[in-house]
């Protein structure tokens, strides 16, 4: 089973099968992606940007198991949270 979501800046869901999420607070670089199922034992994977044709600058993107949801949390390319679009695969 594989899980998929597109999520802006503003933490807005703009497709995929998630089934719901919040942003944490503006700046802070923090989401959390909720699925139909329970995720603990599944594989996420995050990409930054792809929602749209702008070009991205460099940063970086982590991913953390939040109690059968994924947390993502997005850095700048010096290493200061920030919001930023981002691709979100989880493969069970």
């Amino acid at each position: 089973m594989s899980y998929f979501v597109a999520v802006s800046g503003a933490g807005e869901f703009l497709r995929g099968n998630a089934s719901g999420g919040k942003h944490t607070t503006n700046g802070s670089g923090s989401d959390t992606i909720t699925f139909p199922r329970n995720v603990s034992t599944c594989v996420p994977s995050v990409t930054l940007g792809g929602i749209d044709s702008t070009n991205q600058p460099p940063g970086f993107a982590t991913t953390r198991d939040d109690g059968g949801t994924v947390g993502v949390q997005i850095y700048d390319a010096a290493g200061n949270p920030t919001d930023r679009s981002f691709n979100l695969v989880v493969v069970c």
